[in-house]
């Protein structure tokens, strides 16, 4: 990957993603899918939902990464008025990487697997 610049990562108060992103694409080496770079800071409403945005057709992640521009992992940005994972941000539509069902309303297998892993 090339150098991509200075990347920021923030969370909110709850712990959620809230990422401020550089503009441009890039491929990501997780999934290999062409990703959208994000410029602007994610913002949550009380609901769980992103506000006022949504990811671009056809981009369904983007690329988390460390302050020192070194990849740490695919992050799905959820649509409005779609099932996505509380923990992971998932969907229907764009499953993790390796694949995942839904165990829960809002929560899908691969991160419940995780959490069975800790326990």
């Amino acid at each position: 990957m090339s150098a991509l610049g200075t990347v920021e990562q923030w969370t909110d108060s709850l712990g959620r993603p809230s990422l401020r992103r550089l503009d441009g694409t890039t491929e990501c080496p997780e999934c290999g899918k062409e990703v959208q770079l994000w410029a602007e800071t994610v913002e949550w409403t009380e609901d769980g939902k992103p506000s006022d945005y949504g990811p671009p057709e056809g981009i369904c992640c983007g690329l988390l990464l460390m302050d020192d521009g070194e990849f740490l992992q695919c992050f799905v940005l959820p649509v409005f008025d779609e099932r996505s994972c509380r923990k992971c941000g998932c969907t229907d539509d764009c499953a993790c990487p390796g694949g995942c069902w839904w165990v829960g309303e809002d929560l899908c297998s691969a991160c419940a697997g995780e959490a069975l892993d800790l326990a």
